[in-house]
């Protein structure tokens, strides 16, 4: 993993709006989805960590989505 496939930079990129890489979308979607998967599971305690992780894997996996139409 390089220092700009970095989950929480990813992260904090995203929530400010700050344009991402196709990899860093890439990379992002596929941590925020896999996190989400397990959080899902954790229980009630989990539940808002589950869900910003999947708010994330939405708004990256809609990036995709949007850059392949091109």
């Amino acid at each position: 993993m390089t220092a700009t496939l970095n989950p929480g930079k990813i992260y904090e990129k995203y929530q400010a709006g700050d344009k991402l890489t196709n990899a860093e979308v890439i990379y992002g979607a596929a941590f925020y989805k896999d996190l989400s998967d397990r959080l899902v599971y954790c229980g009630p305690t989990f539940h808002l960590a589950f869900t910003e992780a999947n708010r994330v894997y939405m708004g990256l996996e809609g990036y995709m989505e949007a850059r392949m139409r091109k």
